[in-house]
Order: structure tokens, then sequence, then C-alpha cells
């Protein structure tokens, strides 16, 4: 994490107050430029030019990591937390971790408590982390929780280049982007959810 410009905490952080919401994106990009240079014809007979790449996705960049989830997520807690602690760690991806879960290695490297979950729900993680907040509502009540989402999906987008139009005719890959987001708050102060 030393990269990123943050040092592993020692002492577990007192809980914060208030909302807090950030988002880390890689700062390399794929651009709908340079995915033209690719020579992409859909099926249609459409030749994929950044305009169409556009109309179609509605983007016209997506983000690269050379780096993984976890460390991504670190980034964006550390801009949501500031220098505060959670009560209740969540983190979400798609992608399994190989050894000890996401949200204990984030929860400890950032000394932010011993309570967390790991949510593989793609991009329904973030909804199952709220699901599962409101399945155990008395227990969150007041409550410090951050939910850290974060994906990589850039290889996906690498893989198109390789196989051509023919593997992904809807251009869904297209949409794919890295980065991380972390939102913090007091359940029951901050937010509550309703249904």
């Amino acid at each position: 994490i030393a990269k990123f410009g943050f040092g592993e905490q020692k002492e577990t952080k007192q809980p914060g107050t208030g909302l807090g919401l950030e988002v880390f994106y890689p700062p390399a990009a794929l651009t709908n430029d340079e995915v033209a240079t690719w020579n992409l014809v859909r099926p249609s007979g459409h030749v994929l030019t950044p305009d169409y790449i556009l109309r179609r996705i509605g983007t016209s960049q997506r983000h690269i990591s050379d780096t993984t989830p976890l460390e991504m997520g670190i980034v964006a807690t550390c801009l949501a937390l500031g220098r505060s602690g959670v009560d209740f760690t969540f983190f979400t991806t798609s992608f399994f971790p190989t050894e000890q879960n996401y949200s204990e290695r984030l929860s400890g490297l950032l000394a932010l408590g011993e309570s967390h979950m790991d949510v593989f729900g793609a991009g329904s993680g973030f909804t199952a982390a709220l699901d599962h907040i409101k399945k155990y509502e008395d227990e969150f009540l007041g409550e410090r929780v951050v939910i850290v989402s974060s994906e990589m999906n850039s290889k996906e987008v690498v893989d198109l280049k390789a196989s051509g139009i023919a593997a992904d005719p809807a251009m869904s890959q297209l949409s794919y982007s890295d980065g991380a987001a972390a939102f913090a708050f007091t359940y029951g102060k901050d937010l509550t959810i309703l249904a």
C-alpha cells in the first residue's frame, strides 16, 4: 500500500462520523480511440469507431489497473475514512482471493476493527451488503460501517482484442472498467435501509 502513499496502520482507529464516499480509478485508461485501432466490425457490418462505441456503450474510456482489487479497495477506503476507523467492513468483488479474505486483509492493514465480511457478487455485491445489514439491523444499529466495492475487469476487454467481436457481439466487454469505491456511514444515523 506504500506505492499509493498510505502506510500500514499499527493501532486500531476509532470509528469516525458522517458519510464518507470516495472512488478510486487507476490512472491508465483504454479509450474508444484505442479500441477503434483494433479494426473490429460487428456482425451487422458496423465498424467500431469511437463515436459508435460511445453511442452503444455510453463510455469513452475504461480504467485499466496494474494492481489488485484489494489494493484499489485500500486506496478508496483510505480516501473515504481519512484517519478514522469502523466497526464493520464489507468487501464486495467478483474476484475470489487466493489467501486470506479481502475484508480481513483490509481491516488488518488499515487497523479498522475485527468485524468483517466478504461478499462475492460482482455488480450486485454492494446491494447484497446492504441486504445483510437490513437482515441483521439490530446488530448494525449505531455501528460505523464501510462497504468497499472493487472490480478489475480490464483483462476481459483485452480478450476482445485477441478474439475479435465475434466473442462478444453485444460489446458488453467494452463497458468493463477497473476501480474501487468505499462508502462509510453510521447505520441508523447517517443511513437507514427502508426495505
